[in-house]
């Protein structure tokens, strides 16, 4: 590097430090503790919206465990429902709200509220020899069930549940061979 540039590195610089510490943006700012502060599980998953499979990890980031990747996907799970979907070809983000027992969906392909109503019974646990799972049996026009499974130790290895109101499942998985 010869001395002009080094030169013009020298007075360059001091603005660039300049401009960084007076810039502040929320957006900026929340972006980057997402990535400063969670911490990411050493566990791959799957994750399944209608026809599309693609792999993820576990970050967890309070209140919730986001199963992400790099080409757009993010799922926020708050330990008994998924509250939210980005990606998978989608124009806008599922939303997933609760009044009372009783999921409200918003977003997804085509941006329409509501659809028909939802309800949903409580949470209830059948054990197996391998672990047991948590069920939720719903309906709309439809009947269904939304399930989070654990293995013998209680760690969650499988969550499926409905995430718009046309009865679209998403369902999260441990992969096999992960700790």
């Amino acid at each position: 590097m010869g001395w002009s540039s080094k030169k013009a590195l020298l007075v360059t610089l001091p603005f660039v430090l300049l401009a960084g510490c007076t810039f502040h943006s929320n957006q900026i700012s929340t972006l980057r503790s997402m990535f400063n502060q969670p911490e990411q599980a050493n566990v791959q998953w799957r994750a399944r919206y209608g026809n599309k499979v693609v792999p993820v990890v576990a970050i967890n980031h309070e209140p919730f465990v986001v199963f992400a990747n790099n080409d757009g996907v993010a799922i926020a799970f708050d330990g008994w429902h998924v509250r939210s979907v980005v990606g998978f070809g989608l124009s806008n983000p599922l939303a997933i709200t609760f009044q009372d027992n009783d999921p409200r969906f918003s977003g997804g392909t085509t941006g329409l509220g509501q659809g028909p109503v939802h309800r949903c019974e409580p949470w209830f646990f059948t054990e197996s020899a391998g672990g047991g799972q948590w069920l939720q049996r719903c309906s709309a026009e439809f009947y269904y069930q939304n399930a989070v499974a654990l293995d013998g130790d209680g760690r969650i290895i499988r969550i499926e549940q409905i995430v718009d109101a046309s009865g679209t499942r998403l369902i999260l998985e441990k992969s096999l061979g992960t700790p």
